[in-house]
């Protein structure tokens, strides 16, 4: 007597392993998206670049180092100096995976227009403890930063950090009652509108790019927070075109700077945020998310769209 196989036992056995294996990589993603590669100085010195702003060509006469404290984190910043004094400090906000050291490429050009220059390191990025929140929470340790400078202030965010600089901005009080700086503009390099947007990217470069993961994992990691699943959608507490429409409401102008060949935060996201928030798009021919600042012409281009911009704050 030949036994027949049994199909059903089989099916939800492969079932069984396709969920098993489908869970597994909604937890890598989450685990990867809330625990980005660290970026410190042995990263730069690995590759030949400036590990702190001692090291730039021509190293400031004088920078310091401290830390602001939020949500029991010790936030680590540098602090340069500028070659315009009368013009605002310019607060330099990183993007996922990145930290303050990868930005001092973008300090060192910066620092031509403006009073000073700040950079820090977000939680769980670089030197500083903690993990990420994926932007949920981080406007307000941008927020607790801003507290400790005096003076009227520039945001420049790249990526992620981009959000946040609009999103810190439009949270800012008119006022801050004779403490901390006052944002008096934004500059937001490769912004995205909605979360999933960067993550989808990330996920898909280290082979992760299963159907629902990326949203589940994203899912998760705003529960953890405190949110709920809209913050994923459109009109959510996270879109950063409903932010960038406040900065407009309180007439803080806004710069998108946006490479036109980026594959991770598509440049129909910098012209939404930047429609939404009354400002200016600068689009850099060619440029990918990580290219804008490493190529002499749009490097150039960005540094003058830059300058514009501080020149026009600091004259109103």
């Amino acid at each position: 007597m030949v036994a027949h196989p049994d199909w059903a036992g089989l099916g939800l056995l492969l079932a069984q392993g396709l969920a098993v294996a489908w869970l597994g990589c909604v937890c890598l993603t989450w685990r990867l998206l809330a625990r980005p590669p660290r970026r410190t100085a042995a990263f730069a010195i690995a590759r030949g670049l400036p590990s702190d702003p001692g090291e730039l060509a021509p190293a400031p006469a004088h920078w310091g180092q401290w830390t602001v404290r939020w949500r029991g984190v010790d936030i680590p910043v540098w602090e340069l100096p500028g070659a315009r004094p009368q013009r605002p400090t310019v607060v330099l906000t990183h993007g996922w995976g990145d930290s303050r050291v990868t930005m001092l490429g973008r300090a060192d050009a910066l620092r031509q227009s403006f009073a000073r220059v700040v950079l820090w390191d977000l939680p769980g990025h670089g030197e500083a403890p903690g993990s990420c929140a994926l932007g949920l929470r981080e406007a307000g340790a941008l927020g607790a930063l801003l507290d400790r400078l005096d003076g009227p202030a520039v945001l420049y965010g790249f990526s992620l950090g981009a959000g946040l600089s609009i999103r810190a901005a439009a949270e800012r009080p008119e006022s801050a009652g004779g403490v901390g700086a006052r944002v008096t503009g934004v500059i937001a390099e490769a912004p995205y509108a909605l979360p999933g947007t960067p993550a989808r990217a990330v996920a898909r470069m280290r082979g992760l790019d299963v159907p629902g993961c990326v949203w589940a994992a994203l899912l998760l990691a705003g529960l953890a927070r405190g949110a709920g699943p809209r913050w994923l959608r459109a009109g959510g507490g996270f879109d950063r075109r409903a932010w960038a429409a406040q900065l407009r409401s309180r007439r803080v102008p806004l710069l998108v700077l946006h490479g036109s060949q980026d594959a991770v935060c598509p440049i129909d996201d910098g012209r939404a945020i930047a429609g939404a928030g009354g400002g200016q798009l600068r689009q850099l021919a060619g440029c990918s998310h990580l290219t804008m600042w490493r190529t002499p012409g749009a490097r150039d281009e960005a540094a003058a769209a830059v300058e514009a911009m501080a020149a026009a704050v600091a004259s109103a």
